[in-house]
């Protein structure tokens, strides 16, 4: 009898188990819609052009993170724990607690959040004030839908020419539609504006295995991707690396990469807007610096050229190595 009980308490554990792991796997499933900007689109250089990536749009927001207090006791058992395994017992909990989280908050019915994401060329060198950088506006069917009350966040990377911007609009009413139009100007500067009629959005849907990517920049920087590429080529050679690679170069110069192999002193100094190389219209540089070994010979650097061709940054160019 007393097995039966314990057997049926077990089923009824289990059962509760299984539905709440339900409910909180749905609670990470939501969608964007995205509209990718294919190439990129620069505007007039001499008025420090603005390229736009992608619009974003939403029906829902992250919760705040305050919802990781309610797990702060668990957590903190970590670091009571030896070092040789709290990092694992901080990893496997911090996987479990997230999933049996909410994340995310619904908008109410037909309301919107969107994001338009991008960078502007920068007017001088160091850097902006936090008012300093172009007006941009965001319209649908001729409707505005963002640039008005929208935030305007920014982000630089070292010594760039340029600022990766994210211009987001917490509540929208109307509809938005795939006829887009942005317009930017600077204070001293004519109104430029590009319609984006021809592109649509399409969908990305995602889970608790393919989250939300809410870092904007996260996408937008070409010295990461010149990293990787650089790795891959040390630890793999010319068939891991060629991965990264446009499709569109043939006879890239793998022998001007050849002394990474074995090399542990290299880092990359920068990355900047380029222009048009190679054919390609919108290039971006990162400077890859190597610290010689003969203590009486200075820094060598390359320039490695990058492109996003609208599946990611590709690789189009290495130049040669040169003392500096």
């Amino acid at each position: 009898m007393i097995k039966k009980r314990l057997g049926k308490l077990l089923l009824v554990v289990i059962t509760v188990w299984i539905v709440i792991s339900i409910y909180f796997y749905f609670q990470h499933n939501v969608t964007v819609k995205v509209m990718e900007m294919p190439g990129w689109s620069l505007n007039n250089q001499k008025y420090q052009g603005l390229l736009v990536k992608e619009i974003r749009v939403y029906d829902w927001k992250p919760r705040r993170t305050e919802y990781w207090d309610r797990w702060f006791p668990v957590l903190s058992l970590g670091n009571k724990l030896p070092p040789t395994i709290r990092m694992k017992y901080f990893r496997i909990a911090g996987s479990i607690l997230t999933f049996y989280t909410d994340p995310y908050q619904k908008l109410e019915e037909g309301v919107q959040r969107i994001e338009v994401i991008g960078l502007f060329l920068k007017r001088q060198p160091g850097e902006l004030g936090p008012n300093d950088h172009p007006k941009v506006r965001v319209y649908s069917d001729g409707e505005l839908v963002a640039g008005i009350s929208s935030g305007f966040g920014m982000q630089y990377s070292g010594n760039s020419n340029y600022y990766i911007f994210d211009v987001h609009d917490g509540m929208v009413y109307r509809p938005i539609k795939n006829s887009m139009k942005i317009t930017w100007q600077w204070d001293d500067g004519p109104l430029v504006s590009e319609s984006l009629t021809g592109t649509k959005f399409h969908t990305e849907t995602y889970s608790f295995f393919k989250r939300p990517d809410l870092n904007y920049s996260s996408n937008l920087r070409p010295d990461r991707k010149a990293l990787e590429f650089i790795n891959n080529y040390k630890n793999g050679g010319e068939e891991k690396a060629s991965n990264l690679l446009s499709t569109q170069v043939t006879g890239f110069p793998w022998k001007r990469l050849e002394w990474i192999k074995g090399k542990e002193d290299y880092s990359l100094s920068g990355d900047n807007y380029y222009g048009k190389y190679m054919g390609f219209q919108t290039v971006f540089t990162v400077d890859l610096a190597l610290q010689k070994t003969n203590s009486e010979e200075n820094y060598a650097e390359q320039i490695i050229y990058l492109v996003d061709d609208g599946s990611g940054w590709k690789v189009i160019d290495i130049g040669p190595r040169q003392s500096i």
